[in-house]
């Protein structure tokens, strides 16, 4: 949807980039998480991931739902 409107609605933009932002950083977390696994901790880090990404998709949803633009937290700003 983002890269089919994002030219015409600039609200879809500006969710669709923090959107984008936020699974570039949950990925790079992924590959951290997954090169701590040798130490131990990589597979909470992954559990944790996981669980923290669908609160912060159902959260965004709702908040895009009532027209409120909402910053991903831990998201890095790839595209601004």
């Amino acid at each position: 949807m983002w890269a089919t409107t994002k030219d015409q609605v600039i609200e879809v933009d500006r969710h669709g980039k923090m959107i984008f932002n936020w699974m570039i950083s949950l990925f790079i977390y992924s590959i951290i998480s997954t090169i701590l696994i040798i130490l131990g901790v990589g597979l909470l880090g992954l559990l944790v991931l996981a669980l923290i990404n669908v609160i912060f998709i159902l959260i965004g949803a709702v908040r895009a739902n009532d027209g409120i633009f909402w910053r991903y937290p831990l998201s890095i700003r790839f595209f601004k």
